[in-house]
């Protein structure tokens, strides 16, 4: 959807996927462009004004929050740098947290194109090659297999 520029008013526009996001500058100037042409016979409704000027409020908000959830989560990433505490460590720490625990996951077995789930206790963590790897216990065949984090499909105490 395209806005024409009414009086030299063109409303700012930010690039998103969509396309379609409003923001403050441009909820203000659709507003005055409304205001500016609307008919004089038949002026804009009290209840309408009040409606959109409630909506500016909201668009307002919501701005405001996602300004600050951004500045909090920029925080915490710092504060966890300062703290000299990586992403990697985080990952180390929640890996750490499954040992002992049963957990399903999947793997690929040679010579099949489908990997297979099974089910088993962890028994350790490594970090392999940039990826956190946990070593499972297959309760069916008790042997010991070395599975990524993303192959993990469930968590229980069992």
């Amino acid at each position: 959807m395209s806005i024409t520029a009414i009086r030299g008013l063109a409303p700012k526009t930010e690039s998103n996927t969509s396309g379609t996001q409003l923001n403050m500058e441009n909820f203000l100037a659709l507003l005055t462009v409304q205001l500016a042409t609307q008919n004089p016979l038949e002026p804009m409704n009290d209840r309408d004004f009040f409606a959109q000027l409630a909506q500016l409020g909201q668009v307002q908000g919501t701005e405001q929050m996602t300004r600050q959830l951004n500045n909090l989560g920029n925080m915490l990433l710092e504060g966890f740098g300062a703290l000299g505490v990586s992403m990697q460590d985080l990952g180390m720490y929640q890996a750490s947290a499954m040992v002992g625990k049963q957990v399903t996951a999947t793997r690929q077995v040679e010579g099949q194109t489908e990997p297979i789930e099974f089910t088993g206790k962890v028994e350790k963590v490594t970090f392999k090659d940039g990826t956190m790897t946990l070593s499972v216990r297959d309760s069916a065949s008790g042997e010991l297999f070395e599975v990524s984090m993303e192959k993990i499909t469930s968590i229980s105490n069992g």
